[in-house]
């Protein structure tokens, strides 16, 4: 809760905000493939382990979210920052926007079938409003409106926010260490295999479609990281 609803939303407030109006205004192919490298990333897995391996539904989209939702809300700010630059915060805000607004309702929506709680049209309406409503989601949103609308707010105010959108990458993995240490780590094909997709195959998969349409090295560099 602290990261979802006020570390991490803060952060990607101030990355946006610092952001240059001409930089975002120029990131559009970046984010569209992007997006659509996330979704495809949760789909294909979740079609193969449907159509191919005949598995459960529950099962299939639970292995495509471990493989098409990567974690880039929580380690992207201290990671792809160093690596990308300025740009790394927009490539956040999308991916969280994909994940957040498609993805996830979109298994709670599968899983919701699955259990036979109820049918998919209220269930879409009802996460869809949900998500939306978390300041992850309107919190970036807000920022680029603001950019593109030339509305500058006071550096006090930006600063503020960045600085306790830095604690969002150490409370993350100070967190998984918690998780680590209560539960014991089991290593099985089952769980071995959806790691090897989500960290060689669909990045991997990725990297060859976008040198087969040649686009350029450097929008293949920040999706695939």
């Amino acid at each position: 809760k602290l990261v979802i609803l006020y570390t991490l939303p803060l952060g990607l407030f101030a990355g946006m905000m610092l952001t240059p109006r001409e930089v975002l205004m120029n990131m559009g192919p970046q984010a569209l493939i992007l997006a659509l490298a996330l979704a495809l990333s949760f789909f294909l897995p979740l079609l193969f382990m449907r159509l191919v391996l005949r598995k459960q539904l529950a099962q299939s989209t639970l292995i495509a979210m471990v493989i098409g939702m990567p974690s880039v809300l929580f380690i992207g700010v201290p990671v792809l920052g160093p690596l990308i630059g300025t740009a790394s915060t927009l490539l956040i805000v999308v991916s969280g926007l994909v994940q957040n607004l498609l993805i996830l309702p979109v298994c709670l929506i599968l899983m919701s079938m699955a259990a036979q709680e109820g049918g998919p049209g209220r269930s879409w309406n009802h996460h869809l409003l949900h998500v939306a409503c978390q300041p992850v989601v309107w919190a970036p949103v807000l920022a680029i409106v603001l950019v593109i609308g030339r509305i500058h707010l006071p550096y006090f105010l930006i600063d503020s926010c960045q600085l306790l959108g830095r604690a969002t990458g150490g409370i993350v993995l100070f967190g998984a260490g918690v998780v680590l240490q209560a539960h014991r780590v089991v290593l099985q094909p089952s769980t071995l295999w959806p790691v090897f997709g989500r960290n060689i195959l669909m990045p991997g998969l990725c990297y060859g479609l976008l040198v087969a349409f040649e686009i350029s090295p450097d929008i293949i560099r920040q999706t695939v990281l």
